[in-house]
């Protein structure tokens, strides 16, 4: 295998990790977006972690291989997304580690960004927006900015999150603050969040104030691609209630904040969901959009009450 050391030593070297499982036709969009984004002098290899896929997903990268200088494949029998991410890292060799969901694109400039903010900023993590890309038209209820993963600051920053679809962090942080909880994200094909979270807020956590190092931008963009099945009420629901549970119960985990305040802010919402949702239809009117805002705002109020209340992740 070709090793992903630049010429200039000085430059830090990138291993780009891409978790999947019976996605290869998104995979080839994914691979042919790094392909495509290439240029002579990036120090980086690329690594998909095939997380038990029955598909096609060894000739896919057996046939987008021979447009990567260095792209390897290796399988991670258990499943679930940390599982497969923690594998990836465990067989990384680049100075970063970039996770890049299966079902993401590239933006343009996206490789040429990434290595500049290595080499000049050298982050302990970095990050940027996560923009949806859709199949073709959108029913009436569904707001295109519930797909949207974007904090809208650039540079360095004390409360900058980072999506796990775009997740850059460098390998001795990984190391020290890793590895990804193997109770939180997702299992084959049900639904499970917070793995990204976790590793931020620990970092957070266990990083003074002072010396913390997460970085976003702008020019780290990428495309994730939104099934036609994920534009459905009862899926996003769920999608925002199990996001708001592991929130709440990493929250207090990593002792952002006890239990009790956590229970208190969380019935809080719910108590006041019905003036919330007034206000909502007072000012955006009674349209599906709305309705469908104020179902999303009840899922979440939920997911934080049962959060606060539930047990604690392991590994936090």
């Amino acid at each position: 295998m070709a090793t992903t050391r630049s010429a200039s030593s000085g430059d830090p070297t990138l291993s780009l990790i891409v978790c999947t499982y019976n996605r290869a036709a998104l995979l080839e969009l994914c691979l042919s977006s790094m392909a495509s984004e290439w240029v002579p002098g990036i120090a980086a290899e690329v690594i998909v972690v095939d997380n038990n896929c029955t598909d096609d997903t060894a000739a896919v990268v057996e046939r987008v291989g021979e447009r990567l200088p260095v792209l390897r494949r290796v399988v991670e029998p258990q499943q679930g997304l940390s599982h497969a991410r923690n594998a990836g890292a465990g067989t990384a060799t680049g100075d970063y580690l970039g996770f890049i969901d299966d079902d993401a694109t590239l933006g343009p400039g996206y490789l040429l960004a990434l290595a500049r903010i290595l080499r000049d900023r050298r982050p302990d993590l970095a990050g940027g927006p996560i923009l949806p890309r859709f199949d073709g038209a959108l029913p009436d209820w569904f707001d295109p900015a519930i797909e949207t993963r974007d904090q809208r600051v650039s540079g360095f920053s004390a409360t900058a999150t980072i999506s796990g679809g775009n997740f850059i962090v460098r390998r001795d942080v990984y190391q020290r603050v890793g590895p990804f909880d193997a109770s939180l994200g997702m299992v084959g094909a049900r639904q499970g969040f917070g793995e990204d979270r976790a590793f931020v807020e620990r970092y957070r956590a266990r990083t003074p104030p002072d010396r913390q190092r997460v970085y976003y931008s702008d020019e780290l963009t990428v495309r994730h691609y939104t099934a036609p099945a994920k534009i459905d009420r009862r899926y996003q629901a769920r999608r925002r209630f199990l996001n708001a549970e592991a929130r709440e119960r990493i929250f207090v985990a990593v002792g952002k904040r006890s239990r009790a305040r956590s229970l208190v802010l969380a019935s809080g919402r719910l108590v006041l969901l019905p003036l919330t949702a007034a206000n909502r239809f007072r000012t955006e009117g009674w349209s599906p959009r709305t309705r469908f805002a104020v179902r999303l705002d009840l899922a979440d109020a939920l997911g934080r009450w049962r959060g606060a209340i539930g047990a604690r992740p392991e590994g936090v």
